[in-house]
Order: structure tokens, then sequence, then C-alpha cells
């Protein structure tokens, strides 16, 4: 059997409220969430998220998604200015 990493998805509403799947009722605020909802900026360093920017992993920029790849190995380090 797989070690399957479960999805969080946390609450729009409220910012508190965190569900394992969709659709589901937050357990903080009572409210119906059914939908996944895109992060507006990048987790690392914090620039606004547009599809032109927007790497694989929704929630990164793709110049930060790079360095993660070059950290680990996965791809030949290259200079960024971001």
């Amino acid at each position: 059997m797989k070690n399957k990493r479960r999805r969080k998805y946390t609450c729009a509403h409220c910012k508190t409220g965190i569900v394992g799947e969709l659709p589901a009722t937050c357990p903080e605020c009572n409210k119906m969430l059914n939908e996944a909802v895109k992060p507006a900026k990048c987790c690392v360093c914090g620039c606004k998220l547009t599809e032109d920017n927007r790497a694989q992993w929704e929630d990164h920029c793709e110049g930060c998604e790079t360095k993660v790849f070059e950290f680990y190995g996965a791809v030949e380090k290259r200079e960024w200015g971001c």
C-alpha cells in the first residue's frame, strides 16, 4: 500500500478551517466549500502569481520552483534575478 499524501484545503471564507476533501462544510465557519481556489501569491517569495509566472506547483512562481529543483539537484543551477 502506497503512502499517498492527502491534499488539505483551507477555507476561503474564514482562512482557518481545514478540510481534507471537497465538497465539504468548513468546521470553523460552517460555510460550504466546493471548489479549490488557486493562491494569489507565491508561498516562498510573495510575488503575485499570474498565468504567465505560475509554476506546476500552484503555490510557487517559476523561479522559486526552479530554485527548489536546483537545491535537490534535479536541474542544473543557473543565475536568477528573482
